[in-house]
């Protein structure tokens, strides 16, 4: 009987364990989350007013090296120009995941644009309350 209380205890101390861990941890993606919804605000506004070099320097490290200067900024233009601005973004769906030092934010939203409407993806990498873009895909 003393054996089976023990058992118990122990089982009811591994939950309360689990529970805190996740509810810190989930509270930690949220943080980055906003962060990142943020930082989607102020892509948003560069993208509207044709600043695709300040876009630019908000991205991350890591994709400087696999997308040059140029590329982006001429994407971004043709984007900009084929479809106009950004007018409203509905979210669709977000994702956080913890990794190398930082937490990898995926963002996903409907946007309309003044001509046409597309699906957005957007993924950040957040570190110290800073998210910088990692990339994005029109679908």
């Amino acid at each position: 009987m003393k054996r089976c209380i023990s058992l118990i205890a122990i089982l009811i101390a591994l939950s309360l364990s689990a529970a805190c861990w996740f509810k810190v941890s989930t509270h930690r993606y949220d943080e980055e989350r906003v962060d990142s919804y943020a930082a989607t605000d102020h892509f948003v506004s560069l993208f509207n007013d044709r600043k695709f070099e300040e876009i630019y320097e908000m991205t991350h490290e890591r994709a400087k090296a696999t997308k040059s200067k140029t590329a982006l900024i001429n994407m971004l233009s043709s984007l900009r120009e084929g479809r106009g601005k950004i007018v409203d973004l509905e979210r669709a769906d977000s994702s956080a995941t913890p990794g190398d030092g930082l937490i990898e934010v995926t963002l996903q939203f409907k946007v309309n644009f003044e001509r046409g409407e597309n699906h957005l993806t957007l993924v950040w990498y957040v570190a110290n309350r800073s998210a910088k873009l990692f990339s994005l895909a029109l679908e």
